[in-house]
């Protein structure tokens, strides 16, 4: 199972996200902002997929994605979105969303790790 890190200021939205994934079987850190997912990623590289809002307080989630991989190299991105859109990381779920579209979404966002390195 993926590694997953859930970026979110809001408290609520990453205490429900942790509960649903990781009764799923993924391993799961959740924080609040991206200096705390940065230092995350110094301290486990293997992180899998990151969870982040695509335009959040700290700037658009393929800036904070771009920080990140470069101490988690096979980062892959679900970005949390108002609304449909294209090419915004690996895979993204659109609000409101359920709890098996995020974790559809992070499959999908795997999926797309093993297609590549095929």
């Amino acid at each position: 199972m993926p590694q997953v890190l859930i970026v979110s200021s809001d408290a609520d939205y990453r205490a429900v996200a942790s509960r649903v994934l990781q009764k799923a079987g993924h391993d799961v850190v959740a924080v609040p902002h991206a200096g705390h997912a940065l230092i995350e990623c110094i301290q486990r590289p293997t992180t899998s997929v990151l969870v982040i809002n695509d335009e959040g307080a700290d700037g658009p989630a393929s800036d904070v994605a771009r920080r990140l991989k470069r101490y988690s190299r096979n980062l892959r991105v679900v970005s949390m979105c108002d609304r449909a859109t294209v090419g915004r990381g690996d895979a993204s779920v659109v609000r409101p969303f359920t709890a098996d579209d995020l974790l559809a979404a992070i499959e999908a966002a795997c999926a797309a790790t093993e297609q590549q390195g095929r």
